[in-house]
């Protein structure tokens, strides 16, 4: 059992540690009008604060398929794979590389994500319990946030509690509910239908907006896209790296 996986994750500091790290990528692209519109649209977002409803209640269906770790939801990419970057109305063509380093019993996960030689570093925490998230850019989180956890059902709804760290400041309590489903997706490889986790985050005083991130998983592919609080990601072709834990 991994400390944190069940109880009870975010706000604006998180928001903006990201955000930052895209305006740095703009500001290296080579053309103004996608330099202008990419910024723009990080403005525009920072202020907007991306904040969306979520659910405090514990769910389950027995009924439903169970998520399973043959189901190979994490697919390792060593090699540059191309992916695109859209934030607001920029859409932005970058590739993406996970290099990966063990710690105690499960596998850390470095997703890069850039252009020019700019870069947002997402983590990713894979083990025998599942699939977390563990932050971007200066931002993590402790415990990483479950979001995928085997044995549970398609379905499911479960919660989280830790802290929040940005580089440079104090942790802070953090909070979350997240949710699975299955929803179907367009990908290289053809239609197919993903895993679907929704993370309802909620970090410092209850009074602060929450603020949702989404992931896609497919299986035998990997995460094939991913929704943080400004920017969403798409792979654009298949994963030829291996399946790892």
């Amino acid at each position: 059992r991994v400390p944190g996986w069940e109880g009870q994750a975010h706000g604006d500091r998180y928001t903006h540690a990201v955000l930052g790290e895209l305006c740095s990528i703009a500001l290296n692209m080579p053309c103004l009008a996608v330099r202008v519109a990419l910024i723009g649209a990080t403005v525009l977002l920072t202020a907007a604060g991306c904040e969306r409803p979520g659910s405090e209640q514990e769910r389950t269906h027995p009924e439903a398929p169970t998520l399973r770790a043959e189901e190979q939801y994490w697919i390792a990419t060593p090699e540059p794979l191309p992916c695109v970057l859209q934030v607001g109305s920029a859409r932005l063509e970058v590739s993406c590389q996970s290099s990966r380093y063990r710690e105690h019993d499960s596998v850390r996960f470095l997703l890069r994500i850039g252009s020019q030689g700019q870069e947002v570093v997402e983590r990713y925490e894979a083990s025998s319990d599942g699939i977390a998230f563990a932050g971007a850019g200066s931002d993590r989180f402790e415990p990483p946030i479950p979001l995928v956890i085997y044995g549970r059902k398609l379905g499911d709804q479960w919660h989280w509690s830790g802290i929040n760290i940005t580089e440079g400041e104090p942790a802070v309590p953090a909070k979350a509910t997240i949710r699975t489903s299955a929803e179907g997706l367009r990908h290289p490889s053809g239609p197919l239908t993903a895993l679907k986790v929704t993370v309802s985050l909620a970090i410092g005083a209850p009074s602060r907006p929450r603020e949702e991130l989404v992931f896609w998983f497919a299986p035998g592919l990997g995460l094939v896209q991913a929704e943080l609080c400004g920017y969403t990601r798409t792979v654009t072709s298949a994963a030829s790296g291996d399946a790892s834990r």
